[in-house]
């Protein structure tokens, strides 16, 4: 793991992978893995319809979604916790976490709805299962700097400081 900030480094990464790659929820959940090290496993790849609100639906935003994954790799529980019926509790901390974080989320964006977010960034939303809308989406800054590449830098950051703040507890 770098020696730099993993705050720091979360955020930035997420920002660019979703620059280069594109696919929020992919973007964010990579940046806190390996920021944060968490495990690597095939949540990696269960993330990828999570982009674009849930398949390009403009639901809840990929970014926000793939910090919840990254919460939940860090605190939730695992096979043997769920078939012992969670006798940690992690599924309640995790519950806990994903309220906080939500809560921080939508203090910085303002909602963690994909249509939403669209409309504060570009002026209006885009239908981005439709290949023209998609194209208008590209062309309004989609994946410039401070486009989604912004909200992702900005998801992983407020996640990663929350993981370590719970970390810490």
């Amino acid at each position: 793991m770098s020696c730099e900030d993993p705050v720091k480094l979360a955020e930035k990464k997420a920002s660019e992978y979703e620059m280069v790659y594109h696919g929020c929820a992919q973007a964010t959940l990579l940046a806190l893995i390996e920021a944060l090290n968490l495990p690597r496993d095939s949540a990696f790849r269960a993330s990828t319809g999570l982009s674009g609100g849930m398949g390009l639906l403009g639901y809840v935003c990929g970014a926000f979604s793939g910090a919840v994954m990254a919460i939940g790799a860090r605190f939730g529980r695992d096979f043997e916790d769920f078939f012992q019926h969670d006798p940690a509790g992690k599924r309640l901390i995790v519950y806990r976490l994903v309220r906080e974080y939500h809560k921080r989320f939508v203090e910085e964006l303002g909602s963690c709805i994909c249509k939403e977010i669209q409309e504060r960034k570009y002026g209006r939303s885009f239908d981005l299962t439709d290949p023209k809308e998609y194209e208008e989406f590209v062309k309004a800054g989609a994946h410039s700097p401070s486009g989604c590449p912004e909200v992702c830098g900005k998801a992983a950051r407020i996640a990663a400081e929350l993981i370590l703040e719970a970390e810490k507890r």
